[in-house]
């Protein structure tokens, strides 16, 4: 058994705080009676399976080479995840305003008017958001795909990670 390095000890400590705080977040967001739905939900969620990974793989130093680069690796594929994450809030976010200042700048919806279901700007609207929620989720699984491929990749090269600083 290998015993923990001070460094170990204050990096695991660090993600182990990371996780409280998290989970401490979410427990309120759920007392408060938020949508579940939420980006911000989506992001606690993330942060909660970034920060764990990293926890376990500090503390715990005597695992096998699969578990290791597992644990090493996949908060990466979190990382990508909340980014890409981030960009779909931003545009949804974007063309929000501009729907919302298209629509009153030219009078299709007003106070007392509402605008038709078969209108065609909210019809394009809702083509557009539903491309870039399958464009998201299309690029996370391709992306978590290509990652678990690489990870069992690499469980059967022992030496790759030892060789990559050689290169």
């Amino acid at each position: 058994m290998t015993s923990l390095g001070w460094s170990a000890i204050a990096l695991g400590t660090i993600y182990l705080v990371l996780c409280l705080v998290v989970v401490f977040q979410f427990m309120r967001l759920l007392c408060g009676r938020h949508s579940v739905m939420s980006f911000h939900s989506w992001f606690l969620l993330l942060c909660l399976l970034w920060s764990f990974p990293r926890v376990i793989f500090w503390f715990m130093p005597d695992m096998d080479d699969t578990a290791t680069n597992f644990l090493y690796w996949f908060p990466m594929m979190i990382q990508f995840t909340t980014f890409s994450l981030f960009i779909l809030y931003y545009v949804r976010i974007l063309y929000k305003f501009q729907i919302d200042d298209r629509v009153h700048c030219c009078g299709f919806l007003s106070r007392d008017h509402v605008a038709a279901p078969h209108d065609a700007l909210s019809t394009w609207v809702c083509v557009r958001q539903d491309i870039f929620a399958a464009t998201f989720l299309l690029t996370n699984v391709v992306f978590a795909v290509l990652f678990l491929v690489w990870i069992f990749h690499l469980s059967g090269d022992s030496d790759f990670l030892s060789n990559l600083g050689t290169l």
